[in-house]
C-alpha cells in the first residue's frame, strides 16, 4: 500500500467545505460561507483533540474552554454557534476486519484481499462529513441547520483507540451572513442554463463530477449579458452550479442540476 501520504490540511478544510455544501443543498438549503476565524478556532480543537487522543468540545486551557471562548479568542464574534467533532481513520478501513502480523520489521495490519488504500484530502474530508457527520443525529443537525451561514473546519494527525493513522475534524459554525446565494436563479432548457446572480465578488461557474467523492471539472460560461451566464453542459454525471470566490480560491455549490 506504500507509506501514508502527507496531506494539505488547506485542502483538507477546503473539502470539508466544499462536502459539507452540497449535503445542504440536497435540502435546499443555502451553502455555508468559509470564514478564517472559525477555521482558526477549529484547527485548534481539532489539534487540542489530537493531543488528549480524544474527542472533547471543551479544552482544559484558559480562555478556549468552549467553541464561543476559542471563537472570541481569535477576534471573532457570534450570536449562535456550534461545533462538530470526528475522528477518522486515514485510511479506507472503517468496518474492515483486519489481522495484527509481525514480520522482521515490525507489526503490521494484514487486511487479507480487502482493497484498503490511504485516503487523500478530498476522500478524507468527504468520510468526514457524509460517512462520519451525516449519519450522526445530533451532528447532521448543525450541518443542516438554517440558522448557520459561516463554516471554519479543522483537522489534525494523530493517535486514536491506540491507532497511530488516524485524523482529528472539527467544524465551527455560526450565524454570521456574508453572501445571499437565495438570489441566485437558473433556467435549463436542453443542454443550456442561463444562470443569474447579482451579488458582488463571486463568479458563476458550473462544476462537474463523473462521481463523489471525486475532483471537478469547472466549466466556464459562454457569454455574460449583465449579471446573466450562459453555459453549456454535455455528458452526463453530477452538475453543480457553484459561486467561486477569487480571493480565496474556494468553489460553493449552490444548485445540483441533471442532465
Amino acid at each position: 500500500m506504500g507509506p501514508q501520504p502527507e496531506l494539505s490540511p488547506k485542502k483538507i478544510h477546503e473539502w470539508i467545505l466544499f462536502y459539507t455544501n452540497v449535503e445542504r443543498i440536497e435540502k435546499k438549503l443555502s451553502p455555508l460561507v468559509y470564514d478564517e476565524i472559525l477555521e482558526k478556532a477549529a484547527v485548534w480543537q481539532a489539534e487540542y483533540c489530537a493531543g488528549i487522543k480524544g474527542l472533547s468540545h471543551t479544552a482544559d486551557v484558559s480562555g478556549m474552554k468552549t467553541p464561543g471562548d476559542r471563537i472570541r479568542h481569535f477576534n471573532g464574534s457570534w450570536m449562535t454557534y456550534g461545533e462538530n467533532l470526528t475522528v477518522s481513520f486515514a485510511m479506507n478501513m472503517a468496518k474492515v476486519s483486519y489481522t495484527i502480523r509481525s514480520d522482521a520489521k515490525g507489526k503490521y495490519k494484514d487486511f487479507g484481499n480487502k482493497e484498503i488504500s490511504w485516503y487523500n484530502e478530498n476522500t478524507l474530508a468527504y468520510a468526514m462529513v457524509s460517512e462520519s457527520w451525516m449519519n450522526s443525529p445530533g451532528h447532521r443537525a448543525n450541518i443542516l441547520s438554517p440558522k448557520f451561514y459561516a463554516l471554519g473546519a479543522g483537522s489534525a494527525k494523530g493517535e486514536y483507540s491506540k491507532q497511530k493513522e488516524a485524523y482529528y475534524g472539527c467544524q465551527v459554525f455560526t450565524g454570521n451572513k456574508k453572501w445571499d446565494f437565495s438570489l441566485l436563479t437558473a433556467k435549463k432548457k436542453k443542454n443550456q442554463i442561463r444562470v443569474d446572480f447579482p451579488e458582488k465578488g463571486l463568479e458563476v461557474v458550473i462544476l462537474s463530477f463523473k462521481k463523489l467523492p471525486g475532483n471537478f471539472e469547472v466549466i466556464k460560461a459562454l457569454k455574460k449579458e449583465g449579471t446573466e451566464s450562459v453555459f453549456e453542459i454535455e455528458g452526463e454525471g453530477i452538475f453543480f452550479i457553484a459561486c467561486f470566490d477569487p480571493e480565496t480560491g474556494i468553489y460553493y455549490p449552490v444548485k445540483k442540476i441533471k442532465n
